[in-house]
């Protein structure tokens, strides 16, 4: 019998995951892990945190897509971490926490701003979201 899903999860996961990876999410993405822990968004399917109180559901979590022999570690430059992606695209931030989101396109091998700021990251997911409507 399959455990029911949390769905939500707790700061003290996100905490740990932005510790461990060295990152500093949005406080945006951060509120919407806290409402929905994996969710999609515009074009991009964002990864859970690893929440000890939901492994079943969490197990492919960010720490995992980013460390793993074929994760996005093995594509993006030194010192970025995928927060979502989309097929061989991903979203990802710096370690540097310069409080941008970066995309990157892992057919060109090309790293680029897709956000300055957080109501620019709003902006273009939204603007995604209407998109795929």
């Amino acid at each position: 019998m399959k455990t029911p899903r949390k769905v939500t999860t707790e700061d003290k996961y996100i905490d740990s995951v932005e510790n461990i990876l060295g990152i500093k999410y949005p406080k945006v993405i951060r509120d919407m892990l806290l409402k929905s822990n994996g969710f999609s968004w515009g074009y991009y399917n964002f990864f859970p945190v690893r929440d000890e109180e939901d492994l079943e559901h969490t197990f492919d979590d960010v720490v995992r897509e980013n460390n793993n022999p074929n994760g996005w570690s093995n594509y993006l430059p030194e010192g970025y971490v995928a927060i979502a992606n989309e097929d061989s695209y991903c979203l990802a931030l710096s370690k540097v926490k310069d409080g941008k989101v970066y995309y990157f396109d892992n057919e060109r091998k090309e790293l680029s701003v897709y956000a300055d700021n957080e109501e620019e990251l709003v902006d273009n997911l939204n603007r995604e979201e209407d998109d795929t409507l």
